[in-house]
């Protein structure tokens, strides 16, 4: 395995290039090449306990008991993953954040909700709150992973399980409403792809999840390109 650089050993690697980098071309320009060449890389991807995550299919859920207790209730749980492709250097300050939402109106129509700023989403097997909306930091060629939401047996919405709640936020839906998401992993002068996810639910349970995911559909789509403002 090749060993992580330090902070250290890459600023005097750094005073050897950058002026030979700025003779060729501006200061500014050579610097950010470089960065976007040695920096840390982030992939963003939703977790399937299936395999291959494909465009357009249902995602497996994780079913599991939503508590520590023995009679606490079923849940549905979904996940993303946050890899660090580079081998040299970490993320830092990484938070995974819900840049943009929509759901379905009472006439079938999307709505656009606007977000009190990007929503960070919670990270996962963590031992409080303050943990769980903490940035991390993604070693070199690590990864962690996050909550995207989860259904309760005995609640009557899916819901988004992120950091802030507010009351003009709904980061919930209920029996036959649609969903539309945009996640991105943010970090220190980088961030990840966008990942585009639409959630429905029928408003029917199923303790087997390979028939769940009929009723609960977590899919991943193709981002939707917009109009510049």
């Amino acid at each position: 395995m090749i060993p992580a650089i330090t902070t250290a050993e890459l600023i005097e690697s750094l005073k050897l290039i950058i002026p030979v980098l700025a003779a060729v071309g501006g200061l500014t320009t050579a610097i950010i090449g470089l960065w976007r060449f040695i920096g840390p890389k982030l992939y963003l991807k939703m977790v399937n306990p299936e395999g291959e995550v494909k465009l357009g299919k249902p995602i497996l859920g994780e079913l599991t008991r939503f508590g520590n207790s023995l009679d606490a209730p079923l849940a549905y749980l979904y996940h993303l993953e946050v890899i660090n492709k580079n081998r040299w250097m970490p993320a830092n300050n990484v938070r995974i954040l819900l840049t943009r939402i929509s759901r379905t109106a009472t006439d079938d129509t999307f709505l656009h909700e606007n977000l009190p700023g990007s929503i960070q989403l919670k990270w996962s097997a963590k031992r409080n709150e303050v943990e769980s909306c903490s940035s991390q930091i993604i070693g070199a060629g690590s990864n962690a992973v996050v909550n995207l939401g989860f259904l309760i047996q005995t609640h009557n919405d899916f819901e988004l399980d992120i950091c802030v709640v507010t009351p003009n936020f709904q980061g919930k839906i209920q029996a036959n409403q649609k969903m539309d998401l945009e996640v991105v992993a943010q970090a220190e002068h980088t961030r990840s792809n966008t990942v585009c996810i639409q959630i429905f639910w029928d408003g029917q349970w199923n303790n087997y999840p390979d028939l769940m995911k009929k009723h609960l559909q977590v899919t991943v789509v193709k981002c939707k390109r917009r109009e510049k403002q």
